[in-house]
């Protein structure tokens, strides 16, 4: 069965005015089509509803996008840590420094401050490696996903009716 989803389909996917109808009353405010075909499930998978397949569908791009901005804020504040590592190791030992810490600045030296800078950004690179295998499993699992369901996104759809 085919599943229209806020767009019209091309006449060669309509075929009769019936379908036409039925498909009208089951569409939803979303942007892609899912194209059911038996062939595309395994037998033992459990039934699935179109809403069930695009809510997942969402769900896992929701995560992809939360991952980018915990990469992106862990490289930003690793960057930070870069440069005021950078800043701080020509300096002398015993020179005056400023951290802070809980919101509260503290005074310290060079030689107490650099360390723990040091560490949070090793800690920051780890973190940062870490976020980034966890997006690329989570894009090869939401493309498994998208293809397994033969979902298109409304710009996939306008690009193949193009071609």
């Amino acid at each position: 069965a085919i599943h229209a989803i806020d767009i019209a389909l091309p006449p060669k996917y309509l075929a009769s005015e019936t379908t036409k109808r039925s498909i009208e009353r089951s569409i939803v405010p979303l942007h892609f089509i899912v194209y059911h075909h038996k062939a595309n499930m395994a037998s033992t998978d459990p039934p699935i509803t179109q809403q069930e397949i695009i809510s997942t569908y969402r769900q896992m791009n929701s995560e992809m996008q939360s991952l980018i901005q915990q990469l992106t804020k862990a490289e930003m504040e690793r960057n930070e840590h870069r440069l005021v590592e950078e800043t701080l190791e020509p300096l002398d030992p015993d020179r005056r420094a400023f951290r802070l810490v809980g919101g509260v600045l503290v005074e310290r030296t060079v030689r107490e401050v650099l360390p723990s800078v040091k560490e949070n950004r090793v800690n920051l690179d780890t973190l940062t490696k870490h976020i980034e295998v966890k997006l690329e499993e989570k894009r090869k699992e939401t493309f498994a996903w998208k293809t397994k369901y033969n979902i298109k996104t409304q710009e996939e759809m306008e690009a193949e009716q193009k071609q």
